[in-house]
């Protein structure tokens, strides 16, 4: 497992109510993703993230390259793994852990849980809020996505965090 050090970002908007994506006055580092932990599907898309945090929300950015894009789950907690997705991992505590997947259009789905299984969704109330801005791009040998995703500490119900400073 792979620590990044987060970092804090000043943001002067009011992130619960934001309306397009995030522009940052400093630069944010992205990561390329190089693992693909699913050897029965040997296909691996090209893609890089970042992360930040303004105290109150988490701020993700990815790039994705890949031949071809499926986006078909609209509805919360759908089967987005089954589109073109990204996924996000966080935990607290040894309690459990909080897996975010969002698919290319920004279709999320989140459960809770402390292992692959038996994990248990959260409710599409504190879903929605969640913000996602995506954008599709076809260009002549692959199609490229980018997805936003803020999301605010109010989502992690399953675990007492109130700021992400420190």
């Amino acid at each position: 497992m792979r620590v990044l050090q987060i970092p804090h970002l000043a943001c002067k908007e009011e992130l619960s109510s934001v309306q397009q994506p995030l522009m940052f006055t400093q630069p944010l580092h992205f990561y390329e993703i190089a693992e693909q932990p699913w050897p029965s599907f040997p296909y691996k898309p090209s893609v890089e993230f970042s992360i930040a945090h303004t105290g109150d929300h988490i701020v993700l950015n990815f790039q994705v390259q890949e031949k071809e894009v499926r986006h078909v789950n609209t509805a919360i907690n759908s089967s987005v793994w089954e589109d073109s997705c990204v996924e996000f991992f966080i935990a607290f505590d040894e309690r459990g852990y909080y897996n975010f997947e969002f698919n290319c259009i920004g279709t999320t789905l989140v459960g809770f849980g402390d292992g692959r299984n038996d994990r248990t969704l959260l409710p599409a109330v504190l879903i929605e809020r969640i913000k996602c801005f995506s954008s599709i791009e076809q260009k002549p040998d692959h199609v490229a996505w980018r997805l936003q995703a803020i999301i605010p500490v109010s989502v992690f119900m399953y675990t007492n965090v109130f700021n992400l400073d420190g």
